[in-house]
């Protein structure tokens, strides 16, 4: 029998196989950069050029049982996780984004009245990271706290995010612990990545142009 692991795998490549498009995302902490790294190497030599198949990278920040980190802890996992993004890209695996971000009314699913977290007691709550103690509801009468609710959705401006060009597009929750955190090394790149998507919007623009092809209607714009 095979481990965990291969089985994955294996189930990877028959989801592809069956025309279902699989993407994987990599948690990067402070402790294991240099497994993704080879993780990323196995991926292109079983996966790369199978259509439907991309990677990318996510930093995870706060683990249980751990320290809270400072701030050059996580831009340090910001700079490992940019890295591991470029690797993905020279390696053909990365999802690119597709489209430019837009003004969003929805910041997660914490402010999203369409969504519900149900907690194993059978309690309704809106975040993920927040104990069942902190739940608005049950799965019996939906939300009943509708002050705490509220209170879900209350946003913020930090004041170092107040000169971001990406601050109208980020998370701005007041009870989110990610508001206001984000690192230079985050923020450049993603500046990088939308100023690359600009241009290649250009580019292509101004060779439909010259095909003779015009748009009947705007681009629609997503996160």
């Amino acid at each position: 029998k095979d481990n965990p692991y291969q089985r994955v795998l294996r189930n990877i490549g028959l989801l592809l196989d069956n025309g279902i498009m699989v993407g994987v995302r990599l948690n990067v902490s402070d402790r294991n950069s240099a497994d993704l790294s080879d993780l990323i190497n196995e991926l292109a030599n079983k996966f790369g050029g199978r259509k439907g198949f991309a990677v990318y990278s996510h930093a995870v920040y706060e683990g249980v049982g751990y320290e809270p980190l400072t701030y050059d802890d996580r831009n340090a996992i910001d700079v490992q996780t940019v890295t591991l993004e470029a690797k993905l890209k020279k390696k053909g695996l990365k999802g690119s984004y597709t489209k430019l971000p837009e003004l969003r009314a929805i910041h997660c699913m914490a402010d999203n009245d369409t969504t519900r977290l149900i907690y194993p007691n059978g309690m309704i709550g809106k975040c993920e990271d927040k104990p069942s103690t902190d739940g608005i509801g049950d799965i019996y009468h939906d939300i009943n706290d509708k002050e705490k609710d509220a209170w879900y959705k209350h946003t913020i401006q930090p004041q170092e995010c107040g000169t971001c060009c990406l601050f109208p597009n980020c998370i701005q929750l007041a009870i989110c612990p990610e508001t206001g955190k984000c690192s230079k090394t985050k923020q450049r790149w993603k500046v990088d990545c939308y100023t690359e998507l600009m241009k290649a919007f250009y580019l292509k623009r101004n060779e439909e142009k010259d095909a003779g092809f015009t748009d009947s209607k705007p681009d629609e714009c997503e996160s």
